[in-house]
């Protein structure tokens, strides 16, 4: 049942699926990979030099998934994926030097739709909620209240998150094939 389930969707051309969010994420847990950034917004060329890592992955539950993200040997940032299907929710935890709270931390929001599955690539946008703009417009960042994040992940090959507003694009690509 479940191989003439797939082989309707694969002649149907669905390309929306609503997958457990451990399912999308399973893979990752527990590894670590680097990757770079790829974008060329003149902003980022510090980010451009140096070697990003994420992880080790924490799949600490079903529901909650933790990524640790280096830059360089700057260590302050983490993505937190809460929730399931059209219920994700990514969020960036930042920590200042001494290991306290960012006062820029906890921002993102939920997932706009459901994950996008198409060419072996799942796409998730999660645009900035209300609690994301009531944090950057209490720190002056009025410009970021507008952003999108993504993730695209295709298996075993490619992370990539993308920050997406008007005159702004970064774009950072972490390697699934290998990791440390």
């Amino acid at each position: 049942m479940r191989l003439l389930l797939l082989g309707i969707l694969i002649l149907t051309g669905c390309t929306h699926v609503t997958p457990n969010s451990s399912n999308v994420f399973s893979s990752l847990c527990g590894q670590t990979f680097t990757g770079k950034v790829v974008s060329d917004d003149p902003q980022d060329d510090d980010w451009r030099k140096e070697v990003l890592t994420i992880g080790p992955v924490n799949c600490a539950t079903e529901n909650t998934i933790s990524i640790p993200l280096a830059v360089g040997t700057n260590t302050s940032r983490t993505w937190i994926i809460t929730g399931q299907g059209s219920s994700l929710e990514l969020r960036h935890q930042h920590v200042l030097k001494d290991g306290s709270p960012d006062p820029v931390t906890e921002y993102g929001g939920p997932i706009r739709g459901e994950p996008i599955f198409s060419n072996n690539t799942w796409t998730m946008y999660f645009p900035a909620d209300p609690k994301t703009i009531d944090i950057f417009n209490a720190n002056d960042l009025a410009v970021s209240t507008t952003n999108i994040w993504s993730l695209e992940i295709t298996p075993g090959e490619q992370l990539v998150y993308e920050l997406n507003r008007k005159n702004r694009n970064f774009r950072a690509e972490f390697d699934l094939s290998k990791g440390l």
